[in-house]
């Protein structure tokens, strides 16, 4: 269970940081508001909402071993392997 969901965490923040560059580059835009530069940081609110729900998940199937490194994973993902 711990392995599994550090693996999810990883690959769920690499697909973030994609979709991060993908709206700082071609982000749609419109009237006063604009998704591009530094409105990709709108994908933290689902880093950080999928960060607590995995985080309950976790404590209540009682994988404690995951829970740690459950941010470093989305974390690692996100910033370190994808190069921001």
């Amino acid at each position: 269970m711990s392995a599994g969901s550090i693996g999810a965490a990883l690959v769920f923040g690499i697909s973030l940081h994609f979709l991060a560059v993908y709206l700082r580059d071609h982000g749609p835009s419109g009237g006063g508001w604009s998704l591009q530069g530094n409105g990709a940081t709108i994908v933290f609110l689902p880093a950080l909402i999928a960060l607590v729900v995995a985080e309950i998940f976790l404590a209540r199937k009682r994988a404690w071993l995951g829970m740690p490194f459950l941010p470093v994973a989305l974390y690692r993902g996100m910033f370190s392997f994808g190069g921001f």
